[in-house]
């Protein structure tokens, strides 16, 4: 008579002389198997031979595919506040998260004279010369109006053109 696979293992061909291991990614929790569960999207098993089970991801980190013997970090630019996960959330307009595997609920808001004028973004921009912009989480700069000017990138404020000087343009960067 044969000997059965013990949980953890699989003998996939009648008349094994072996039993084998499950893979990474994959489990087996009964005896005398001929095959392993592969570990659904969302989790992972790092262990070959397990035999208790895939594990979740953990927030920071998912897995969008079946059999997965690990989480991938959340790329900079997404967060992702819980477990079990197949994707992270990309970061909204006028924010940004900097940091990969990021465990974060929502992103961080951009700062006055910073914006991101698209989604999923790891830092926002400055405000080209000849704009501004001072509220925080914005997707774009004000040009600075006519009579008024910045030469600075990522200003909170255009400049009232000094005495003497003027502009008769908007978005400029001198008068």
């Amino acid at each position: 008579s044969c000997d059965a696979c013990v949980e953890g293992k699989f003998a996939g061909t009648q008349g094994a002389v072996i039993c084998q291991d499950c893979a990474h990614g994959s489990y087996q929790t009964e005896t005398s198997q001929t095959s392993c569960v592969d570990c659904v999207e969302g989790q992972f098993q790092g262990e070959p031979g397990s035999l208790t089970g895939c594990i979740k991801c953990f927030p920071g980190r998912f897995t969008a595919t079946s059999g997965s013997p690990y989480c991938m970090p959340c790329p900079s630019g997404q967060v992702q506040d819980q477990d079990g996960k197949t994707a992270c959330k990309p970061c909204e307009l006028g924010k940004f998260e900097s940091q990969t595997g990021s465990q974060k609920s929502k992103c961080d808001l951009c700062e006055g004279g910073l914006y991101a004028a698209t989604t999923g973004q790891a830092s926002c921009a400055n405000c080209t010369v000849g704009k501004s912009q001072n509220k925080r989480g914005q997707t774009s700069c004000v040009d600075c109006p006519v009579g008024f000017q910045q030469s600075s990138l990522g200003a909170l404020l255009c400049l009232q053109c000094a005495p003497g000087t003027f502009n008769n343009e908007v978005s400029l960067g001198t008068c």
